[in-house]
């Protein structure tokens, strides 16, 4: 808006309103006292531009589109961390006092959430919770194997299962879309548009479907993903029901009375990718996989929720636009030359990419 008030435009238009008759070439002390304050002016200029963008949700970034959001009641998500169990091993009678410490090889830290004593049986179990909140505190099964300060009596330590819900601080992007979903589709009285508004308002939800009288009247259902736009893990589902309707009915949420909410994880679908390609000069196939993995993995996760249909000929895109990639014939996406058609509560997932 203001581009075209640069210091040698604002210069130009403050010598020509000064008199022909006093001396305005450069070195003359009219010309240094306009070129000083042309300066001055020019970069106010840049800052009121700065000034105008921090004004509107869709330029502005950082704290200014939490200041935004939260003035139509929009709070950015705080980031959570990862829980899990941990399996201890040790001698009978061994103490492990609540926050002891455990990590993976790579120094991802947790810590008990309760004091333990190893029974009669030499093993106890125990749950964790990561040190640092966000989503690198979700490591795998048997992964959690090491104690940075050592516990008398303790011999061994695994996680059986992965630990989970661990999810980052809410990105620009997804608070500047429920900012904006918030004014587009107005909530109230506990329409679809409500049961949506709830479940993202949860840390760690991506995105939400919503099914009305899905089970005979008053009966909702909400089927959710995480916010990698996957399945959701079972404690992020019972976290949706627990802030939506903890007791069916009884209006202790934040559902109205009487309506029965049933909150689900969104199921997957395995999309399977065949292709014949032509690559470019010294290229490869190992070369050219992760790239086309890459690709598939975001096609397909910006459809998630939003279309019910894969499309072959975004695919073909797919293919033709990951690097050395030349050409491609005999496409077949689970084994069909066509789309893949969704049922409204799957998200598609990657499964196998055979290339030759």
């Amino acid at each position: 808006m203001f581009e075209e008030n640069t210091w040698k435009a604002i210069l130009a238009r403050m010598l020509a309103s000064v008199k022909n008759d006093m001396a305005k070439l450069e070195g003359s002390m009219t010309f240094d006292q306009a070129s000083a304050a042309s300066l001055e002016f020019a970069n106010l200029y840049t800052s009121l531009e700065r000034v105008l963008n921090l004004a509107f949700a869709q330029t502005t970034s950082g704290k200014y589109l939490e200041m935004r959001a939260e003035e139509r009641g929009v709070f950015r998500k705080p980031a959570v961390a990862a829980k899990g169990t941990l399996k201890i091993t040790g001698a009978s009678g061994a103490q492990i006092a609540k926050d002891s410490l455990f990590s993976t090889a790579y120094g991802t830290q947790f810590k008990t959430t309760t004091a333990v004593t190893i029974p009669v049986s030499g093993s106890v179990a125990v749950p964790i919770i990561a040190v640092d909140v966000g989503a690198a505190g979700n490591v795998p099964a048997n992964s959690i194997l090491q104690m940075p300060v050592t516990i008398p009596g303790i011999t061994k330590v695994s996680n059986e299962t992965a630990t989970e819900g661990g999810y980052n601080t809410e990105s620009e992007e997804s608070l500047l879309q429920r900012y904006l979903e918030r004014g587009r589709k107005p909530t109230t009285s506990g329409n679809k548009a409500h049961y949506v508004e709830w479940a993202l308002e949860v840390p760690g939800v991506g995105g939400a479907k919503v099914f009305p009288l899905w089970n005979g009247p008053k009966t909702v259902k909400v089927v959710i993903v995480d916010s990698a736009f996957l399945p959701a893990p079972a404690r992020l589902v019972e976290s949706v029901q627990a802030y939506i309707d903890p007791v069916q009915g009884r209006g202790e949420g934040m559902a109205p009375i009487g309506a029965h909410v049933t909150v689900e994880s969104a199921t997957t679908k395995q999309i399977n990718v065949t292709a014949k390609l032509t690559l470019a000069a010294g290229k490869s196939l190992a070369d050219v996989r992760p790239g086309i993995e890459t690709g598939l993995d975001g096609y397909l996760k910006t459809i998630a929720f939003k279309d019910t249909v894969v499309r072959y000929a975004q695919i073909g895109t797919m293919l033709l636009n990951a690097p050395g990639v030349v050409d491609y014939q005999n496409l077949k996406v689970n084994g069909e030359n066509g789309n893949v058609t969704l049922i409204e509560t799957e998200i598609p997932q990657r499964g196998t990419v055979t290339l030759t």
